[in-house]
């Protein structure tokens, strides 16, 4: 894009109106396996199922690995699942979440130095008194 932009616009639009449908391009359509047809709205491409990319030959499909991208945050790991299935992350300590992008504290209840010197002295006078 010209100056960097990131930004687009939509300059024209015809004969277009909101949930109209394709004219299903896929109808009649048989891809070779191990491809599908997908509806690209009034045109078909026949692509690799989700999950999986396109062989560098063209010709065939493989599992995708969608842990290349780095999707878990945090120092999690990412396992790449087979057949298509996707990924998940194992999350470090304090971390949770499907991309373990939540940290979670452990709550753990700590006295402070003065409340734990008054139970010493109270037990203290509670001993010497029974003695």
């Amino acid at each position: 894009m010209e100056n960097g932009s990131e930004n687009a616009a939509v300059l024209e639009w015809r004969n277009l109106i909101n949930k109209c449908p394709s004219n299903n391009p896929c109808q009649g359509i048989i891809c070779p396996k191990p491809f599908i047809c997908l509806d690209l709205w009034m045109l078909h491409e026949c692509r690799c199922p989700e999950g999986f990319t396109i062989t560098e030959d063209g010709k065939n499909c493989t599992d995708a690995n969608e842990c290349l991208s780095d999707p878990c945050l945090n120092g999690g790991s990412c396992v790449n699942l087979p057949n298509g299935e996707g990924y998940y992350c194992i999350c470090p300590r304090r971390v949770r979440g499907l991309f373990c992008g939540a940290r979670h504290e452990e709550k753990v209840m700590r006295l402070s130095m003065a409340a734990l010197a008054a139970i010493l002295i109270c037990l203290l006078n509670i001993l010497s008194e029974s003695s």
